[in-house]
């Protein structure tokens, strides 16, 4: 029988690290590895994690770190993998992350419906509202109404920044059956937020180290913590890892592998939110300037 000991070497923690404090990190004693893209972590640092360091340049986020240590490790992989970012206490709580960290099967890490969460406890009730349309508690686990509802305004942040799209693909039914060929649209994607998850090694080999490659190049190298593309990607993985569907012969994923989408893009498909934008905050300015004008006028 082999001992929690011996089961933890066969476990990989990969953080996803910019300038967060991974002082939390010490007291787990898996094996780590650190993608960090942002302050240099000292050998002292390293030495009491259990770390080993990987400076990487700042894009991707860390749907792009787990496809990138697949890729590279896919002949070598531990039974598993436990993926989190460099503050994994946004998604889960402490004291949940406690409670499942020692798990031998594959887990969710996220605690959105325990009432845990400080950011959940702090968000404001318009969003709240608003939340109420697209999230699904599925178990106790979280889940969300599968309309692509996200693309939009991530690819109008995309725009503001870099000046053009880098992604084509409009839906995550789209996505998905460009990657699987029996896939069934579901009409709600059970994920976890910010995609950490104990993973099984056998759910990786599932699929080829081709698939895993193109899921890699889909991820854009620019500076945009993965776009609309880590986006789309964080909603798939429990699909992907749920084992279902069957991996298409040829992978098309359109606009990612080569070059960024261009601009004729955007306005085809963003023009007419760009001009409900731009009215918006045109009629905001003329109310307050109307205000400020005219404040000692009574009505």
């Amino acid at each position: 029988m082999e001992t929690l000991s011996s089961l933890r070497n066969k476990k990989v923690m990969l953080i996803s690290h910019f300038n967060e404090n991974l002082q939390w990190a010490q007291k787990y004693p898996f094996k780590k590895v650190v993608f960090s893209k942002g302050k240099k972590i000292t050998k002292l640092t390293a030495k009491k994690l259990n770390a080993q360091i990987i400076k990487s340049m700042n894009f991707g986020g860390n749907q792009y770190d787990l496809v990138r240590y697949i890729c590279e490790n896919y002949n070598k992989l531990p039974d598993f993998i436990i993926t989190l970012q460099g503050n994994p206490f946004d998604h889960c709580s402490q004291k949940k992350l406690d409670k499942i960290i020692n798990n031998n099967q594959y887990t969710s890490i996220e605690s959105y419906f325990t009432k845990e969460l400080p950011c959940e406890k702090e968000r404001p009730i318009i969003n709240k509202i608003k939340d109420s349309f697209t999230k699904v508690n599925i178990d106790g686990e979280y889940g969300e109404i599968n309309n692509s509802w996200f693309i939009k305004s991530v690819n109008r942040g995309v725009y503001e920044k870099l000046g053009f799209l880098t992604c084509r693909i409009e839906k995550t039914d789209d996505f998905l059956n460009s990657i699987f060929s029996d896939y069934r649209r579901l009409n709600v994607l059970k994920f976890s937020p910010g995609s950490q998850y104990i993973i099984e090694k056998n759910q990786i080999l599932k699929y080829s180290l081709n698939f895993w490659n193109k899921l890699k190049q889909f991820i854009p190298k620019a500076p945009i913590n993965g776009g609309v593309e880590a986006h789309i990607l964080e909603r798939s993985l429990n699909t992907i890892f749920s084992g279902v569907y069957n991996e298409r012969k040829i992978i098309k994923l359109t606009g990612n592998e080569k070059n960024f989408v261009d601009k004729g893009y955007f306005k085809k498909h963003l023009k007419g939110q760009l001009l409900k934008t731009t009215i918006t905050l045109y009629s905001k300015f003329a109310f307050y300037a109307n205000r400020i004008l005219f404040r000692n006028i009574r009505y």
